[in-house]
């Protein structure tokens, strides 16, 4: 028979035919599950030979520091969320150390190792991982998602509606007669962009309009080079685009660049616009149009859920959608 320790949340789903949400749930007791449900997961518990104590947690509840995992110090997005985050830990005695999760920690082994050899209370993730590393962290230490969601936890977590605003967005560029929009995405390994995508994608089709494959693009990381490279393209072909929806206001500026590399005129020849509000977007001639996330307050509020979590492990998971505001500017007036 296998150790408790050795057993993951994963397993015993599979085991007990149910979500890895369903068993952090019956785990943690946490909100209302069948009666034969729960004797399915205490059963598959059985069988595997896991007994949840004390011993398998990895955070030091007298601990007056959290962890904030962030995806990369690149975008500076992220920097905004951590002002909130610091702002809410100061106010309550916590110190906040940030970390570059990245491609670095990518298992629940890699963060096992990491809390184990470090003083931590709890945990802030900021960076899109697997629900499973996520529910199984939950269970051993206070885990509260920021920004991004991870599909298929139940965890606490403050975020936006990323699906409606890129819908916003895209009915504005429809609004002010754009039909060849093109759009310039993150990687779908993350939810936020996959939800703006199907946001995007969903308008256009209820207008009766569709995004040409080519015009369509997923780049690896917020670089303003990498944007840069494919808004030059695609303005170079022979159907270029008439405006471009942008999912990081660094990726707005890059197409605003690269329309003036063509000798076009923004929002003359193509419209622009962008998402997050963050400086850069009033940097660019002419500023950008975008989408403005709360993101001071998202990190304040989710460092507020995390240090309510660490005081009382036993309060339930709260799930939080801020509202986005569209700000218009010149480069689609």
């Amino acid at each position: 028979m296998a150790t408790s320790s050795r057993i993951t949340i994963d397993e015993i789903a599979r085991e007990a035919g149910v979500s890895i949400a369903t068993v952090s749930r019956i785990i943690n007791r946490k909100g209302n599950t069948r009666e034969e449900t729960r004797q399915k997961v205490l059963a598959a518990m059985e069988r595997l030979g896991y007994s949840f104590s004390p011993q398998n947690l990895l955070c030091d509840a007298q601990s007056n520091t959290i962890l904030v995992c962030v995806p990369d110090f690149r975008n500076p997005f992220n920097g905004v969320i951590i002002d909130g985050i610091q702002s809410a830990a100061v106010r309550r005695g916590y110190h906040v150390l940030v970390m570059q999760a990245g491609d670095v920690y990518t298992t629940f082994d890699d963060y096992q190792m990491l809390l184990k050899n470090n003083a931590i209370a709890g945990l802030l993730l900021m960076h899109q991982t697997s629900p499973q590393i996520v529910e199984e962290l939950s269970l051993r230490c206070p885990v509260v998602m920021c920004s991004e969601i991870c599909d298929g936890s139940a965890v606490s977590y403050v975020s936006i509606d990323n699906y409606a605003s890129a819908r916003t967005a895209t009915n504005y560029l429809l609004s002010i007669n754009r039909r060849r929009m093109a759009m310039i995405n993150s990687s779908l390994t993350y939810h936020y962009a996959r939800q703006r995508e199907q946001g995007f994608l969903d308008t256009l089709a209820q207008a009766g309009l569709r995004c040409p494959r080519e015009f369509l693009v997923h780049l690896s990381d917020i670089s303003f080079e990498q944007a840069l490279a494919s808004a030059t393209h695609m303005l170079s072909g022979k159907e270029r685009p008439d405006a471009f929806f942008a999912v990081s206001d660094v990726f707005a500026a890059a197409a605003v660049k690269a329309a003036k590399r063509h000798n076009l005129q923004v929002p003359q020849d193509v419209a622009v616009i962008g998402f997050d509000n963050i400086d850069i977007s009033l940097m660019t001639d002419p500023a950008i149009t975008t989408i403005q996330q709360p993101t001071y307050q998202m990190g304040s509020q989710a460092c507020s859920l995390l240090l309510d979590k660490i005081g009382n492990p036993a309060l339930p998971a709260q799930q939080i959608l801020l509202e986005t505001e569209l700000i218009v500017r010149a480069s689609t007036l």
